[in-house]
């Protein structure tokens, strides 16, 4: 299956509620593509609905660091700080 097939079923996943298989989908996108801020991105949110944070967080570092105009995945690293109640970083 291509990048784009998973990255189609991770999302529909995500979208009924099911971040366990959504997870899966993006990771195996990961695998097949490389690196893209785009399927990083919906790794971060799906870990985050499965309620892997701090695994969410490092795939966030990843893409600011990588990718430094992708103020989305800024933001939501930020939020995902201060959520942790890590407001320094968060700032």
């Amino acid at each position: 299956m291509d990048a784009n097939s998973l990255i189609g079923k991770g999302t529909a996943a995500l979208g009924k509620g099911d971040a366990a298989k959504a997870v899966d989908f993006f990771r195996k996108a990961k695998a097949t593509s490389g690196y893209s801020a785009e399927v990083e991105m919906l790794l971060a949110e799906a870990l985050e609905a499965s309620g892997q944070i701090e695994t969410a967080v490092d795939v966030l570092r990843v893409v600011t660091e990588k990718s430094p105009e992708e103020v989305d995945a800024r933001y939501s690293l930020g939020d995902l700080l201060f959520e942790m109640n890590l407001f320094e970083q968060a700032r």
